[in-house]
């Protein structure tokens, strides 16, 4: 990542004597800070190259390399910005080779990326992601890097459209995943301040905890690019930060789900039945489709006695196949379910008088259905 040589350093980690060669220069390192002179190499001209010798002596380091090199995937490259392919080989073992291609610029601080990867004997994997970024800056207003948000795209099988699919695993990347998980059905990076290793976080720390803040912005940002482009459905709600569980008071990520809680709440962004989006202040849930299809948003506002019109939120969010985002909009945001026997006692004679025949014959259809 450039930035004061740690990832030069960790080489010793497999080599005593690393070398370098690029433009005119030659040398290799001994005792860690010493530059001797070293046999040029064949090369593009405008290339550096490294030589690592492996440490002699240790059995195992051949083995370790290529356990490492073999755990590499096309995520590796995500979150680079200068390095676009990595390729690998041992000779006559196993290889790899990832590339990464920005698809598409969309602009305003979001892009598509396409990730290719490929391990010898085992099929190419491609993957599309939509990464929203945004500046990472210090209190003196000098650019430390960039914050970003990472949501996987899968391509629907028959319509082609691209939707959201969430992750199984989401630990948090310091450009390269740490140990820290986020619980989050998305990837989230930015330039942490790391444990000397590399591979942990402290959450404490006052630029850590600033830029958790910053992410935080940067989602509700990109909720609303996700809904301009109309991938913001149940599937994309599911990736948020909506178990409170797991995203306790002091915990590292809180100041995200407080966030996302406050926008589902006030701002639409939950999807309706019929499309569109409302906030959860103006949505119900409704326990049958029947019940969506017969009470419009201007009837359901006039039974609630509700001073504005009153959503119902997408027949997509169901105990079987969304249950935990159900069980979020309904304790968390205090979205009320409605049911047959809430709704009907509410029919009063000067509503009755209000609706017009045919839907009056719709009513007693549905009313026959309760029986």
């Amino acid at each position: 990542i450039g930035r004061f040589g740690i990832g030069f350093k960790s080489v010793y980690a497999i080599t005593d004597r690393p070398e370098v060669h690029s433009g005119e220069e030659d040398f290799a390192i001994e005792s860690f800070v010493f530059p001797v002179a070293a046999p040029p190499t064949r090369r593009v001209a405008d290339q550096t190259e490294f030589v690592l010798p492996l440490r002699t002596g240790d059995a195992d380091l051949s083995r370790l390399v290529l356990e490492s090199l073999s755990k590499l995937g096309a995520r590796t490259l995500l979150f680079l910005r200068q390095i676009e392919e990595i390729a690998w080989s041992v000779t006559g073992g196993p290889s790899g080779h990832y590339l990464k291609e920005e698809a598409e610029d969309l602009g305003a601080g979001c892009r598509r990326v396409t990730l290719v990867g490929e391990r010898k004997g085992e099929p190419v994997v491609e993957e599309n992601w939509l990464v929203f970024s945004r500046e990472a800056r210090t209190e003196a207003g000098a650019l430390a890097g960039y914050v970003e948000i990472a949501f996987l795209l899968q391509a629907d099988k028959e319509s082609g459209q691209w939707a959201i699919q969430r992750l199984d695993a989401s630990p948090l990347c310091a450009f390269f995943p740490t140990v820290v998980t986020t619980h989050l059905g998305f990837l989230v990076q930015g330039p942490y301040r790391t444990t000397p290793s590399r591979d942990n976080v402290p959450p404490r720390d006052p630029w850590n905890v600033k830029l958790v803040h910053e992410t935080a912005t940067l989602l509700l940002e990109a909720l609303e690019k996700l809904k301009a482009r109309k991938l913001l459905d149940v599937a994309a709600l599911q990736c948020l930060p909506i178990e409170r569980a797991k995203y306790p008071e002091d915990s590292m990520f809180a100041p995200i789900f407080d966030a996302v809680r406050v926008a589902l709440a006030s701002q639409p962004l939950l999807p309706r039945a019929g499309g569109g989006w409302t906030a959860a202040k103006n949505a119900r849930l409704a326990r049958t489709q029947e019940l969506r299809e017969l009470f419009d948003s201007k009837q359901l506002a006039a039974l609630l006695g509700a001073t504005e019109e009153v959503h119902w939120l997408t027949g997509d969010i169901t105990r079987d196949t969304a249950s935990t985002l159900r069980n979020y909009l309904l304790y968390e945001l205090k979205v009320t379910e409605l049911t047959p026997e809430l709704i009907l006692p509410r029919l009063t004679k000067q509503f009755m008088e209000a609706q017009p025949d045919e839907w009056i014959l719709k009513l007693y259809e549905f009313l026959g259905g309760q029986l």
